[in-house]
């Protein structure tokens, strides 16, 4: 009865750790886009793990002229679409992961003009 307790409470015990990966963006601007300021997000996933599935969160933080101007959740393959506005300009944010062995990126829509990519790095 003891290894079984053993057993069950090491289990319970690994299932509770969870892991955090970040994210941080390069922007890469088009020539025409520099109005809209310097845009750059941080991106996170956590993963929990639980005793029979476990749950994957991305979180997504935009910001323009060091200003943050929406937190968000993205998908698990950080796929999402944000829309949102900034000093009234609508900005749309599309982000996907191309690969799955490369880094996520969101192409950048201001004022349904396209203004960039962000391209993330691991921290």
């Amino acid at each position: 009865m003891s290894k079984l307790s053993l057993a069950l409470a090491a289990i319970i015990g690994l299932s509770g750790c969870a892991s955090t990966m970040q994210y941080t963006s390069d922007y890469q601007n088009n020539s025409s886009s520099q109005e809209y300021g310097a845009v750059y997000a941080n991106l996170t996933r956590t993963t929990d793990p639980g005793f029979f599935k476990t749950t994957i969160k991305n979180e997504i933080e935009i910001f323009i002229d060091d200003q943050l101007v929406t937190k968000a959740p993205l998908y698990q393959d950080y796929s999402g679409e944000l829309y949102f506005f900034y000093q009234g300009m609508p900005v749309e944010v599309d982000c996907v992961q191309p690969h799955i062995f490369t880094t996520p990126e969101c192409a950048v829509q201001i004022n349904g003009k396209r203004s960039g990519k962000l391209a993330f790095e691991m921290r």
